[in-house]
């Protein structure tokens, strides 16, 4: 019997070797499950009862042991701020409402916030500005030509705009949402502003277009407002509004107070 064994385990090797010879085994480049993995000189960023986020050379990493799934994020470990989970999340709570989780992470660095899905698979969801304080507020990245909008503080929607086809026509600053209108979408009415109207008040010096138009404080002369030309969104086309599709304005005007804040950043 032992005979039997040891000539086994000869031909193991010896067939083993035929292998590597012919470069169709490579035990150097086993690849280890998802959850088995080592982490050679690995720094332990986070971990729950299924997540680990880990910083090694290659970056960092985000890993769902149980379904083992991995997503490497494009982020240094030393901006990670905070780790957050987020378990069973329904689609009707914050952040990003609409869109439910399982299993996943935010990940919140000094400037940008990451929502990760860890499961059933692994998938980055959004990347977003982090707000500069809680409460309600929008963000207008015009170089992205998006729109986020904030619920105390935390991701609520996010939408795609257009924005001025020049980059002064769209002034950026700190502004202020001074009023709403309804409009009625008839043969009356501009279709060029679309169903909706959200006018922000613009100090005359942010006001690249014309020096002292009493308008631009108003809220009469910049807005976030609807189009009739739905393919310009996510372009840069407008004459300085920020544009979005009439159903998106519709909704975010249903969100969205008289004195929301909105930052309009390059």
């Amino acid at each position: 019997m032992k005979r039997a064994l040891y000539v086994l385990a000869g031909l193991l090797a010896g067939l083993a070797i035929l292998l590597v010879a012919a470069g169709q085994f490579k035990p150097w480049n086993y690849h280890f499950p998802p959850d088995k993995r080592p982490l050679p000189r690995a720094e332990i960023v986070y971990r729950d009862g299924e997540n680990l986020v880990f910083a090694g050379s290659g970056g960092v990493t985000v890993r769902n042991q149980a379904a083992r799934t991995e997503f490497r994020l494009p982020v240094s470990a030393g901006k990670i701020q905070t780790v957050q989970r987020l378990h069973h999340k329904t689609a009707q709570e914050l952040p990003l409402l609409g869109w439910a989780v399982v299993d996943g992470l935010k990940v919140v660095t000094g400037g940008e916030v990451y929502l990760v899905r860890t499961k059933p698979d692994a998938r980055l969801l959004a990347v977003y500005p982090r707000p500069k304080s809680g409460g309600d507020r929008i963000i207008i990245n015009k170089s992205a030509n998006r729109l986020y909008f904030y619920q105390g503080g935390e991701l609520a929607v996010i939408y795609s705009v257009a924005t001025g086809k020049r980059p002064e026509y769209t002034p950026e600053g700190t502004f202020t949402v001074v009023n709403k209108v309804s409009l009625p979408g008839d043969n009356d009415s501009d279709p060029r502003f679309g169903l909706r109207w959200l006018g922000l008040a613009v100090p005359c010096e942010k006001d690249r277009r014309r020096e002292n138009d009493p308008r631009a404080p108003g809220g009469i002369k910049y807005g976030i407002h609807g189009t009739n030309e739905p393919d310009s969104i996510g372009t840069h086309a407008s004459g300085g509004c920020v544009r979005l599709r009439n159903e998106d304005i519709v909704e975010l005007f249903e969100l969205v107070t008289v004195g929301t804040t909105v930052d309009i950043i390059p």
